[in-house]
């Protein structure tokens, strides 16, 4: 079953509107009084049509949904832990992306996952380690590792 592209725009409307409405009213469940469990979501519905550069696609629809969780924990006073997963699905209505699309924005499942940790040494250091996971459908594994420390003066 296919839906009309201005249907489909008019619902992801009235569904971020009902999400927004309830980020407001609920913007996270507070688990203890330390610990912090954060729901995201997002849809977006995108007509994209771009005759100078893909004249052959025509218009094409480029739908995302975004799901995720972030959680926070402070070990001590100084020291605080952010971990997230997350996942993204596309579809769209065209056979093959145009390269700079799919390059940002690829069609299909998109799992990733995050971890970070700081600690203040001081009023002016700060030292920071994150790791980042993602598993893109068009590409092999990718893992980061940044270390900063960072001194405000």
């Amino acid at each position: 079953m296919r839906l009309n592209p201005l249907l489909m725009t008019f619902l992801a409307i009235c569904l971020s509107a009902t999400l927004a409405r309830a980020a407001r009213q609920f913007p996270a469940i507070v688990v203890t009084g330390r610990l912090r469990l954060e729901l995201q979501g997002s849809f977006e519905y995108s007509m994209i049509e771009e005759p100078a550069s893909y004249p052959a696609l025509g218009r094409f629809a480029l739908a995302t949904r975004q799901a995720g969780l972030v959680r926070n924990w402070d070990l001590g006073r100084d020291t605080r832990v952010r971990t997230s997963a997350g996942v993204i699905y596309r579809t769209s209505t065209a056979a093959e992306l145009p390269y700079d699309i799919a390059l940002t924005r690829p069609v299909g499942w998109t799992p990733s996952a995050a971890a970070e940790l700081t600690h203040l040494f001081s009023t002016i250091l700060t030292a920071s380690l994150r790791y980042r996971f993602e598993d893109r459908p068009d590409r092999p594994v990718s893992h980061e590792l940044n270390g900063e420390v960072r001194a405000y003066f």
